[in-house]
């Protein structure tokens, strides 16, 4: 596969219509889920070198973040205001410029504008948190 830069990304939510995604417009960056597995513990008197036991436990999906370059008039800045304060799953990709993506269902758990000041744009960082397995669908 070749290299690709991040430049024509996409973020879409699911629309009103099952099955039909739509962007998210002034997206200035993404942060895809993070995948880890939680570390479980084995207690073992018999351990005769003194190192700890562990296992792999169950996997977490983490958090998906993006900035917005925020357009208060926007209908997907809204969407993601009113997933918010609605504390409603919803379904969400990030599309790849190649035509991969990573799909998910998630809950916007942070939604927090950012300093302004005279010279930037405006922007929010939404935060979602994955429920249950994100997939990938490389092309």
């Amino acid at each position: 596969m070749a290299e690709i830069i991040g430049l024509g990304t996409k973020f879409q939510r699911e629309g009103a219509t099952a099955g039909t995604f739509v962007d998210i417009a002034q997206v200035a960056s993404i942060t895809p889920p993070q995948l880890e597995a939680d570390d479980v513990e084995i207690e073992d008197l018999g351990i005769t070198d003194g190192y700890k036991k562990y296992i792999p436990g169950l996997l977490d999906a983490g958090e998906v973040s993006l900035t917005l370059n925020f357009d208060s008039t926007n209908t997907g800045h809204k969407d993601l205001l009113n997933d918010f304060n609605s504390r409603a799953i919803k379904n969400y990709k990030i599309v790849l410029p190649d035509g991969g993506e990573w799909a998910f269902s998630g809950y916007v758990k942070g939604y927090a504008p950012q300093e302004i000041s005279e010279g930037d744009p405006i922007q929010v960082e939404v935060t979602i948190k994955v429920v249950g397995k994100p997939t990938f669908t490389a092309i």
